[in-house]
Protein backbone atom coordinates (compact mmCIF):
# COMPACT_ATOMS: atom_id res chain seq x y z
CA UNK A 1 0.00 0.00 0.00
CA UNK A 2 1.42 3.51 -1.08
CA UNK A 3 1.26 6.08 1.67
CA UNK A 4 -0.42 9.28 1.35
CA UNK A 5 2.33 12.32 1.26
CA UNK A 6 0.92 15.83 3.05
CA UNK A 7 2.51 19.08 1.77
CA UNK A 8 2.31 22.02 3.78
CA UNK A 9 2.63 25.16 1.97
CA UNK A 10 5.55 27.70 1.48
CA UNK A 11 6.55 28.94 4.71
CA UNK A 12 5.05 32.43 4.56
CA UNK A 13 7.71 33.99 7.09
CA UNK A 14 10.20 33.33 5.18
CA UNK A 15 8.29 34.37 2.08
CA UNK A 16 7.28 37.51 3.22
CA UNK A 17 11.06 38.44 4.06
CA UNK A 18 12.55 36.87 0.66
CA UNK A 19 9.65 39.56 -0.65
CA UNK A 20 10.72 42.39 0.42
CA UNK A 21 14.18 42.02 0.08
CA UNK A 22 13.82 41.03 -3.55
CA UNK A 23 11.97 44.04 -3.95
CA UNK A 24 14.97 45.54 -2.30
CA UNK A 25 17.55 44.34 -4.43
CA UNK A 26 15.50 44.50 -7.89
CA UNK A 27 15.30 41.06 -8.64
CA UNK A 28 12.13 38.98 -9.46
CA UNK A 29 9.87 37.47 -6.83
CA UNK A 30 10.89 34.40 -4.93
CA UNK A 31 7.06 33.21 -4.78
CA UNK A 32 6.45 33.95 -8.78
CA UNK A 33 6.80 29.95 -9.34
CA UNK A 34 3.62 29.15 -7.06
CA UNK A 35 0.66 28.71 -8.28
CA UNK A 36 -1.97 31.79 -6.89
CA UNK A 37 -4.08 29.21 -5.38
CA UNK A 38 -1.50 28.14 -3.11
CA UNK A 39 -0.07 31.09 -1.99
CA UNK A 40 -1.00 32.26 1.75
CA UNK A 41 -3.28 35.32 1.91
CA UNK A 42 -0.62 36.91 4.01
CA UNK A 43 2.13 36.41 1.35
CA UNK A 44 -0.27 37.68 -1.45
CA UNK A 45 -0.65 40.99 0.88
CA UNK A 46 3.00 41.17 1.11
CA UNK A 47 3.37 40.80 -3.01
CA UNK A 48 0.65 43.21 -3.69
CA UNK A 49 1.34 45.46 -1.45
CA UNK A 50 5.10 46.41 -2.57
CA UNK A 51 3.41 46.38 -6.27
CA UNK A 52 1.36 49.33 -5.02
CA UNK A 53 4.26 51.30 -3.54
CA UNK A 54 6.66 50.77 -6.99
CA UNK A 55 3.60 51.92 -8.39
CA UNK A 56 2.44 54.95 -6.36
CA UNK A 57 -1.19 53.48 -5.25
CA UNK A 58 -3.07 55.39 -2.57
CA UNK A 59 -4.07 52.40 -0.37
CA UNK A 60 -2.82 49.29 1.20
CA UNK A 61 -5.32 46.92 2.36
CA UNK A 62 -3.46 44.69 4.79
CA UNK A 63 -6.70 42.53 5.73
CA UNK A 64 -5.85 40.82 8.68
CA UNK A 65 -1.99 40.17 8.14
CA UNK A 66 0.26 41.29 10.85
CA UNK A 67 3.50 40.79 9.46
CA UNK A 68 2.41 42.22 6.44
CA UNK A 69 1.31 45.20 7.97
CA UNK A 70 4.08 45.73 9.89
CA UNK A 71 6.67 45.38 7.44
CA UNK A 72 5.25 47.40 4.83
CA UNK A 73 4.79 50.31 6.68
CA UNK A 74 8.22 50.71 6.95
CA UNK A 75 8.69 50.15 3.66
CA UNK A 76 6.40 52.96 2.87
CA UNK A 77 8.44 55.11 4.80
CA UNK A 78 11.50 54.95 3.45
CA UNK A 79 10.71 55.28 -0.18
CA UNK A 80 10.81 58.52 -2.01
CA UNK A 81 7.43 60.23 -2.92
CA UNK A 82 5.24 57.95 -1.37
CA UNK A 83 1.46 58.85 0.07
CA UNK A 84 -0.38 55.89 1.20
CA UNK A 85 -3.20 55.04 3.46
CA UNK A 86 -3.28 51.31 5.05
CA UNK A 87 -6.13 50.17 6.29
CA UNK A 88 -7.59 46.81 7.56
CA UNK A 89 -8.93 44.77 9.61
CA UNK A 90 -10.77 46.17 13.36
CA UNK A 91 -8.88 43.87 15.08
CA UNK A 92 -5.41 44.27 12.75
CA UNK A 93 -5.86 47.80 14.44
CA UNK A 94 -6.46 46.81 17.77
CA UNK A 95 -3.16 44.79 17.74
CA UNK A 96 -0.24 46.21 18.96
CA UNK A 97 1.89 48.76 16.95
CA UNK A 98 2.89 51.73 18.54
CA UNK A 99 6.20 50.65 19.63
CA UNK A 100 7.05 50.31 15.75
CA UNK A 101 4.93 53.30 14.87
CA UNK A 102 6.97 55.60 17.31
CA UNK A 103 10.09 54.36 16.48
CA UNK A 104 9.20 55.18 12.78
CA UNK A 105 8.13 58.72 13.87
CA UNK A 106 11.02 59.46 16.13
CA UNK A 107 13.53 58.89 13.47
CA UNK A 108 11.73 60.04 10.41
CA UNK A 109 9.73 62.86 11.19
CA UNK A 110 12.60 65.47 12.06
CA UNK A 111 13.71 64.10 7.98
CA UNK A 112 10.31 65.41 6.37
CA UNK A 113 8.27 61.99 6.83
CA UNK A 114 4.73 62.01 7.80
CA UNK A 115 2.92 59.63 9.69
CA UNK A 116 -0.65 59.87 11.05
CA UNK A 117 -1.82 57.05 13.32
CA UNK A 118 -4.13 56.42 15.70
CA UNK A 119 -3.69 53.89 17.74
CA UNK A 120 -6.96 51.58 17.07
CA UNK A 121 -8.33 53.32 14.34
CA UNK A 122 -7.20 53.13 10.20
CA UNK A 123 -6.58 54.70 8.21
CA UNK A 124 -2.65 55.14 8.76
CA UNK A 125 -1.24 57.79 6.75
CA UNK A 126 2.31 57.92 5.12
CA UNK A 127 4.29 60.86 3.51
CA UNK A 128 7.37 60.95 2.45
CA UNK A 129 9.86 63.63 0.45
CA UNK A 130 10.37 63.29 -3.04
CA UNK A 131 14.33 63.23 -2.43
CA UNK A 132 16.08 60.04 -0.74
CA UNK A 133 16.31 60.24 3.17
CA UNK A 134 19.18 58.73 5.32
CA UNK A 135 18.65 58.15 9.44
CA UNK A 136 20.96 56.50 11.52
CA UNK A 137 19.12 54.71 13.70
CA UNK A 138 16.20 53.13 14.72
CA UNK A 139 15.32 52.26 18.64
CA UNK A 140 12.31 49.95 19.46
CA UNK A 141 10.84 47.90 22.46
CA UNK A 142 10.63 43.90 20.64
CA UNK A 143 8.23 42.86 23.87
CA UNK A 144 5.37 42.77 22.09
CA UNK A 145 6.24 41.44 19.17
CA UNK A 146 9.83 40.38 17.03
CA UNK A 147 8.10 41.77 13.95
CA UNK A 148 9.00 45.22 15.10
CA UNK A 149 12.25 45.02 15.32
CA UNK A 150 12.27 42.45 11.79
CA UNK A 151 10.34 45.55 10.08
CA UNK A 152 12.97 48.03 11.04
CA UNK A 153 16.03 45.72 9.97
CA UNK A 154 14.45 45.23 6.84
CA UNK A 155 14.02 49.35 6.47
CA UNK A 156 17.68 49.00 7.66
CA UNK A 157 18.48 46.88 4.59
CA UNK A 158 16.73 49.36 1.88
CA UNK A 159 18.74 52.45 3.31
CA UNK A 160 21.95 50.74 3.01
CA UNK A 161 21.27 48.90 -0.22
CA UNK A 162 20.61 52.51 -1.83
CA UNK A 163 23.39 54.78 0.06
CA UNK A 164 25.97 51.90 1.19
CA UNK A 165 25.82 53.40 5.04
CA UNK A 166 25.82 51.61 8.01
CA UNK A 167 22.04 51.61 9.57
CA UNK A 168 22.17 50.38 13.19
CA UNK A 169 18.68 49.14 14.94
CA UNK A 170 18.89 49.93 18.64
CA UNK A 171 16.70 47.20 20.42
CA UNK A 172 15.18 48.33 23.98
CA UNK A 173 14.61 45.16 26.30
CA UNK A 174 13.52 41.57 25.98
CA UNK A 175 12.54 40.24 22.20
CA UNK A 176 9.82 38.11 22.08
CA UNK A 177 9.44 35.35 19.93
CA UNK A 178 13.44 36.07 19.12
CA UNK A 179 13.44 32.91 16.69
CA UNK A 180 11.50 35.21 13.84
CA UNK A 181 14.08 38.37 14.65
CA UNK A 182 17.03 35.36 13.85
CA UNK A 183 15.37 34.08 10.81
CA UNK A 184 15.25 38.27 9.46
CA UNK A 185 18.79 38.64 9.93
CA UNK A 186 19.58 34.80 8.24
CA UNK A 187 17.66 36.51 5.02
CA UNK A 188 19.82 39.35 5.51
CA UNK A 189 22.78 37.26 5.27
CA UNK A 190 22.05 34.96 2.59
CA UNK A 191 20.97 37.97 0.57
CA UNK A 192 24.27 39.90 0.93
CA UNK A 193 24.02 42.29 3.71
CA UNK A 194 26.46 42.24 6.83
CA UNK A 195 25.51 42.38 10.14
CA UNK A 196 26.73 43.39 13.14
CA UNK A 197 25.75 42.49 16.80
CA UNK A 198 26.33 44.14 19.58
CA UNK A 199 24.86 44.84 23.30
CA UNK A 200 22.26 47.52 21.74
CA UNK A 201 21.08 46.74 18.79
CA UNK A 202 22.21 44.90 15.48
CA UNK A 203 23.90 47.01 13.01
CA UNK A 204 23.17 46.63 9.05
CA UNK A 205 26.76 47.63 7.97
CA UNK A 206 26.95 47.24 3.93
CA UNK A 207 25.55 45.11 0.80
CA UNK A 208 26.78 43.19 -1.61
CA UNK A 209 25.31 41.35 -4.70
CA UNK A 210 24.79 37.59 -3.96
CA UNK A 211 24.93 35.22 -6.36
CA UNK A 212 21.65 34.31 -6.32
CA UNK A 213 18.66 34.72 -4.92
CA UNK A 214 17.96 31.89 -1.85
CA UNK A 215 14.87 29.62 -2.03
CA UNK A 216 12.41 29.69 0.12
CA UNK A 217 11.50 27.00 2.45
CA UNK A 218 8.40 25.19 3.15
CA UNK A 219 6.21 26.02 6.37
CA UNK A 220 7.41 24.22 9.75
CA UNK A 221 4.36 26.18 11.35
CA UNK A 222 1.99 23.88 8.67
CA UNK A 223 4.30 20.90 9.74
CA UNK A 224 3.17 21.37 13.23
CA UNK A 225 -0.68 20.20 12.33
CA UNK A 226 0.80 17.78 9.26
CA UNK A 227 3.05 16.03 11.48
CA UNK A 228 0.38 14.87 14.30
CA UNK A 229 -1.76 13.66 10.94
CA UNK A 230 0.40 11.87 9.69
CA UNK A 231 1.29 10.08 12.44
CA UNK A 232 -2.03 9.19 13.16
CA UNK A 233 -2.97 8.30 9.74
CA UNK A 234 0.14 6.61 8.85
CA UNK A 235 0.15 9.27 6.22
CA UNK A 236 4.28 10.76 4.89
CA UNK A 237 5.16 14.36 5.07
CA UNK A 238 7.51 16.33 2.45
CA UNK A 239 9.18 18.94 2.50
CA UNK A 240 10.63 18.42 6.13
CA UNK A 241 13.52 20.34 5.70
CA UNK A 242 15.41 19.86 9.35
CA UNK A 243 18.17 22.72 7.30
CA UNK A 244 15.37 25.19 7.99
CA UNK A 245 16.03 27.98 10.61
CA UNK A 246 12.39 28.06 11.84
CA UNK A 247 10.82 28.45 15.35
CA UNK A 248 8.12 26.45 15.24
CA UNK A 249 11.12 23.60 14.36
CA UNK A 250 10.56 22.88 17.86
CA UNK A 251 7.57 20.60 17.18
CA UNK A 252 10.34 17.92 16.45
CA UNK A 253 11.28 18.12 20.19
CA UNK A 254 7.85 18.34 21.13
CA UNK A 255 6.96 15.32 19.54
CA UNK A 256 10.10 13.79 21.09
CA UNK A 257 8.91 14.09 24.52
CA UNK A 258 5.62 12.13 24.46
CA UNK A 259 7.61 9.29 22.26
CA UNK A 260 7.38 10.19 18.43
CA UNK A 261 10.32 10.23 16.12
CA UNK A 262 10.55 11.25 12.59
CA UNK A 263 11.65 8.80 10.07
CA UNK A 264 12.97 9.70 7.01
CA UNK A 265 11.86 7.51 3.50
CA UNK A 266 13.52 10.07 1.10
CA UNK A 267 15.41 13.08 0.86
CA UNK A 268 12.38 15.50 3.29
CA UNK A 269 9.95 13.33 3.21
CA UNK A 270 9.32 11.52 6.58
CA UNK A 271 6.96 9.29 8.58
CA UNK A 272 6.25 9.79 12.55
CA UNK A 273 6.90 6.94 14.26
CA UNK A 274 6.10 5.75 18.15
CA UNK A 275 3.13 5.50 21.12
CA UNK A 276 1.96 8.67 22.44
CA UNK A 277 3.24 8.91 26.09
CA UNK A 278 3.24 11.37 28.94
CA UNK A 279 2.38 15.33 28.56
CA UNK A 280 3.55 18.12 26.69
CA UNK A 281 5.38 21.15 28.84
CA UNK A 282 6.11 24.19 26.15
CA UNK A 283 7.22 28.04 26.60
CA UNK A 284 4.80 29.50 24.25
CA UNK A 285 7.49 32.82 23.52
CA UNK A 286 9.76 30.48 21.98
CA UNK A 287 7.43 29.89 19.34
CA UNK A 288 3.95 30.85 19.69
CA UNK A 289 2.35 29.78 16.78
CA UNK A 290 3.25 26.05 17.78
CA UNK A 291 0.77 26.60 20.44
CA UNK A 292 -2.56 25.46 18.98
CA UNK A 293 -1.32 22.32 17.49
CA UNK A 294 0.29 21.34 20.51
CA UNK A 295 -3.24 22.27 22.71
CA UNK A 296 -4.85 20.25 19.82
CA UNK A 297 -2.13 17.07 20.85
CA UNK A 298 -2.22 17.92 24.26
CA UNK A 299 -6.12 17.06 24.03
CA UNK A 300 -5.18 13.39 22.96
CA UNK A 301 -2.26 12.56 25.72
CA UNK A 302 -3.23 10.73 28.75
CA UNK A 303 -1.68 13.30 31.11
CA UNK A 304 -1.91 16.60 31.34
CA UNK A 305 0.20 18.99 29.81
CA UNK A 306 1.49 22.96 31.07
CA UNK A 307 2.15 25.84 28.32
CA UNK A 308 4.23 29.03 29.92
CA UNK A 309 4.46 32.10 28.70
CA UNK A 310 1.17 32.58 27.03
CA UNK A 311 0.38 36.14 27.53
CA UNK A 312 1.95 36.65 24.52
CA UNK A 313 -0.86 34.60 22.07
CA UNK A 314 -3.12 37.06 23.49
CA UNK A 315 -2.97 39.78 20.71
CA UNK A 316 -2.54 37.43 17.76
CA UNK A 317 -4.69 37.40 15.02
CA UNK A 318 -7.29 36.24 17.55
CA UNK A 319 -7.05 36.12 21.76
CA UNK A 320 -5.23 32.19 21.43
CA UNK A 321 -5.17 31.42 24.89
CA UNK A 322 -9.39 31.79 24.93
CA UNK A 323 -9.01 30.15 21.79
CA UNK A 324 -7.37 27.61 22.44
CA UNK A 325 -9.12 27.26 25.98
CA UNK A 326 -12.40 26.96 24.17
CA UNK A 327 -10.56 24.37 21.76
CA UNK A 328 -9.52 21.84 24.54
CA UNK A 329 -13.62 22.43 26.45
CA UNK A 330 -15.25 21.70 22.85
CA UNK A 331 -13.47 18.12 23.36
CA UNK A 332 -14.22 17.33 26.70
CA UNK A 333 -11.01 18.49 28.07
CA UNK A 334 -10.74 20.79 30.93
CA UNK A 335 -7.99 24.21 31.23
CA UNK A 336 -6.32 25.85 34.10
CA UNK A 337 -4.77 28.75 33.71
CA UNK A 338 -2.76 30.52 36.29
CA UNK A 339 -0.88 33.68 35.37
CA UNK A 340 0.22 32.65 32.65
CA UNK A 341 0.52 29.57 32.22
CA UNK A 342 -2.09 26.99 31.02
CA UNK A 343 -2.41 23.58 31.99
CA UNK A 344 -5.01 21.54 29.35
CA UNK A 345 -6.11 18.05 31.31
CA UNK A 346 -7.24 15.61 28.66
CA UNK A 347 -10.72 13.90 28.87
CA UNK A 348 -11.22 9.93 28.66
CA UNK A 349 -13.99 10.35 26.85
CA UNK A 350 -14.20 11.08 22.88
CA UNK A 351 -17.08 12.69 21.56
CA UNK A 352 -17.73 15.07 18.28
CA UNK A 353 -17.63 18.73 18.50
CA UNK A 354 -18.34 22.07 16.76
CA UNK A 355 -15.98 24.83 17.02
CA UNK A 356 -15.44 28.51 16.26
CA UNK A 357 -12.52 29.42 15.56
CA UNK A 358 -12.98 33.26 15.64
CA UNK A 359 -11.59 33.55 12.13
CA UNK A 360 -8.37 32.43 12.98
CA UNK A 361 -6.34 30.09 10.22
CA UNK A 362 -3.82 28.36 13.28
CA UNK A 363 -7.07 27.62 15.84
CA UNK A 364 -8.60 26.30 12.56
CA UNK A 365 -6.18 23.83 11.76
CA UNK A 366 -5.61 23.01 15.44
CA UNK A 367 -9.73 22.11 15.54
CA UNK A 368 -9.12 19.55 12.89
CA UNK A 369 -6.14 17.72 14.07
CA UNK A 370 -7.28 17.31 17.71
CA UNK A 371 -10.68 15.78 15.75
CA UNK A 372 -8.21 13.30 13.61
CA UNK A 373 -6.30 12.58 16.78
CA UNK A 374 -9.12 11.94 18.69
CA UNK A 375 -10.78 9.93 15.72
CA UNK A 376 -13.85 12.40 15.95
CA UNK A 377 -15.75 14.72 13.69
CA UNK A 378 -15.50 18.19 13.89
CA UNK A 379 -17.69 21.19 12.75
CA UNK A 380 -15.89 24.17 11.82
CA UNK A 381 -18.56 27.68 11.50
CA UNK A 382 -15.20 29.27 9.67
CA UNK A 383 -13.32 27.36 6.82
CA UNK A 384 -11.74 29.93 4.39
CA UNK A 385 -10.07 31.82 7.54
CA UNK A 386 -7.09 28.79 6.71
CA UNK A 387 -6.48 30.79 3.36
CA UNK A 388 -4.05 33.19 5.56
CA UNK A 389 -1.66 30.66 5.76
CA UNK A 390 -2.33 27.20 4.23
CA UNK A 391 -4.94 27.64 1.64
CA UNK A 392 -4.82 23.63 0.63
CA UNK A 393 -4.94 22.45 4.45
CA UNK A 394 -8.70 20.62 3.65
CA UNK A 395 -7.05 18.96 0.63
CA UNK A 396 -3.93 17.82 1.85
CA UNK A 397 -5.47 16.60 4.96
CA UNK A 398 -8.33 14.66 2.80
CA UNK A 399 -5.55 13.08 1.21
CA UNK A 400 -4.86 11.43 4.72
CA UNK A 401 -7.93 9.42 4.36
CA UNK A 402 -9.49 10.56 7.83
CA UNK A 403 -12.35 12.16 7.68
CA UNK A 404 -12.66 14.80 10.19
CA UNK A 405 -14.96 17.61 8.82
CA UNK A 406 -18.48 17.57 9.34
CA UNK A 407 -21.54 19.84 9.40
CA UNK A 408 -23.78 20.67 12.29
CA UNK A 409 -26.23 17.85 11.83
CA UNK A 410 -24.19 15.45 10.95
CA UNK A 411 -22.68 15.94 14.49
CA UNK A 412 -26.54 14.96 15.64
CA UNK A 413 -27.20 12.03 13.51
Amino acid sequence: MIEPVLTPPVSKSDAERALILADIMGVSSPVLGIGEAALPKDVKIVRDGLWALRHQKAMINCHDGGAPFRFLVTQAALIPGTKIEFVGTERLAQRPHDALINSLITSLSPLGVRIEYTPGQWPVTIETPETSIQPTSFSVKGSESSQFASSLLLGAARLVARSHRAITVNLEGKIASAGYLEMTCRWLELCGFNLENSSAGITVTHFHEPRGFPAVPGDWSALTYLLPIAWKTGSLVEHVVLQADHPDKRIIEQLRTIGLELRFVAKNVAAVDGELRGGLKFDAGLAPDSVPALVAIACALSVPSTISNTSILRVKESDRVEGVRSLAHAVGASTELSGDVLKVTPSTTRRNFAFDPRGDHRLAMAAVTAAILLEVKVSLTDRECVQKSFPAFFSEVAKSGRPALADSKQLLS
